[in-house]
């Protein structure tokens, strides 16, 4: 009994669901899109950095930089989550490992905004409010949440398909 206990609490699992359709949908597309600006930004970034030092910039500089210019004159980056600026760092930096060890046959690339599909709240910006319900952002949504939710949840991923529908992916 204790081993089952102690497997159930290493294991991870994730738990999607679907956001219903309506008009506050809008501001999670417009983060998305915020998120792909930033993306973007970070990848010119680091490609002219390695174009004119011929090493990686390092990630804590990167991550400075976009902080400021959060503060500075990106204002409206702010819709983007600090975390969520982080985890898009350390996204493009898992594809530059990945290139420099030879997975991948080219860099990270720029996104377009329609091709850019998530960002990711890793402890805040998010509070499951009851069965179906969620804060994101500061902002009420309503999901259909077919089946319970079994563990603490460590990160949220907003996700937008092909179709412009939004879902959400619990880690737990």
């Amino acid at each position: 009994m204790f081993l089952r206990t102690l497997l159930l609490l290493l294991v991870r699992q994730t738990f999607q669901f679907k956001l219903f359709g309506c008009k506050q949908l809008r501001y999670l597309h417009r983060t998305i899109d915020v998120a792909a600006e930033i993306w973007n930004h970070a990848v010119a970034l680091h490609r002219r950095y390695y174009r004119l030092f011929e090493k990686t910039l390092p990630k804590a500089r990167l991550q400075a930089h976009l902080a400021k210019l959060r503060n500075g004159k990106m204002t409206h980056w702010k819709a983007v989550g600090s975390q969520s600026v982080q985890a898009i760092t350390d996204r493009l930096y898992l594809g530059w490992e990945a290139f420099f060890r030879g997975d991948i046959k080219r860099p990270p690339t720029f996104r377009k905004r329609r091709k850019y599909h998530s960002f990711t709240l890793k402890q805040c910006g998010y509070r499951v409010l009851g069965h179906g319900r969620i804060r994101i952002l500061g902002r009420n949504y309503r999901f259909n949440q077919s089946r319970a939710v079994a563990g603490i949840i460590k990160t949220v991923t907003v996700r937008r398909d092909a179709l412009r529908d939004i879902h959400i992916t619990f880690f737990v």
